[in-house]
Order: structure tokens, then sequence, then C-alpha cells
């Protein structure tokens, strides 16, 4: 599922950044080039970190978000 429109970023591929490292909506968007244009995908990605920190480390969700 396509995630940013503008840039073509699907789930896949944040999902897999994460996995590679990315922690912040910030360098998800420098290794994706997400939000670059509309920006109506940042709340997405974040929910994405959000739920990849949940599963990884209890706890720790609301620091990925940030």
């Amino acid at each position: 599922m396509y995630v940013c429109v503008c840039n073509a970023v699907t789930e896949n591929q944040i999902r897999q950044a994460i996995g590679e490292g990315a922690l912040t909506t910030g360098q998800l968007r420098q290794k994706l080039d997400a939000v670059r244009v509309c920006g109506s995908c940042d709340d997405c990605l974040e929910d994405y970190l959000a739920e990849a920190f949940m599963f990884a480390t209890p706890g720790l969700g609301a620091v990925a978000a940030e």
C-alpha cells in the first residue's frame, strides 16, 4: 500500500527502513524522501514508528514519535 502517494513510498519501504535503523520521522523522511510535497503522510510515519517500537520494546512508542 502506498503511504506517501506524492513520492510513491510504500508501507513495506517504511517498515524496511525502520528495520534498518530509522528511529525518527526525520530519519524516515530523509531515507525515503517522504513528506516532502503535501505532508499528509507524516502522521502515518509516526504511527509506523510507534507500532514498531511498541512491539520491539514496550514503553518506547511515545519516544519514537518525537
